[in-house]
């Protein structure tokens, strides 16, 4: 039979009725269009009448295949939040701290997980949102102790220029958002887009 767009196959009709209830069943779709895992179970109505009914609770996390926690080397699996290691406990001591939640607004694809935690870095990812709600790219990294950092380029010196400083006079340096002064005068060279 189907139960919210997904058929069952003849092993997991066999499972619920001979346990009362499924292992986790993965691809079902709600009502608005969002899909959804969840165990089966049956169980009666005030009625007596067997009825079969979604089970939220005993839902298997789904594990990444061919990745490990960098922290601890623990199974990675999804969360409602993003990813995290199957050992994860954000406080206790024994448990471990290993967890992908957004980044700078973007939630990130499995593909780029494990790009991510097989490689120690991604390619560009765009969408980004700084703190001043300005968009950016960039690549993502593996730091030595397992926290994930956008991976910018190291910025290059300040270059010389043959413009002098409106202020004191002396030559202004180009730096990568500014032209700038050691006085302390300094000036943005984008300028409503326009270098």
């Amino acid at each position: 039979g189907k139960i919210a767009g997904k058929d069952l196959s003849a092993a997991q009709v066999k499972e619920l009725l001979t346990n009362g209830q499924t292992g986790t069943i993965r691809g079902f779709t709600s009502k608005a269009k969002k899909k959804f895992d969840a165990c089966l179970v049956l169980k009666k109505n005030e009625a007596g009448v067997p009825q079969i009914q979604f089970d939220f609770e005993n839902v298997e996390a789904k594990k990444l295949k061919n990745v490990v926690c960098p922290l601890c080397g623990g199974a990675v699996v999804v969360t409602p939040f993003g990813y995290a290691c199957e050992n994860y406990k954000r406080e206790a001591e024994d448990g471990c701290t290993f967890a992908i939640g957004k980044i700078a607004s973007v939630k990130l694809k499995e593909a780029q997980v494990k790009e991510l935690l097989t490689r120690g870095k991604t390619d560009v990812i765009e969408g980004f949102v700084a703190k001043t709600g300005m968009k950016f790219h960039a690549p993502l990294k593996l730091t030595e102790d397992g926290r994930v950092a956008f991976d910018f380029p190291e910025k290059q010196p300040p270059e010389d220029t043959n413009v002098n400083c409106p202020k004191c006079g002396i030559p202004l340096k180009r730096s990568q958002w500014y032209y700038e002064c050691s006085c302390g005068y300094r000036l943005r060279y984008h300028v409503a887009q326009v270098t």
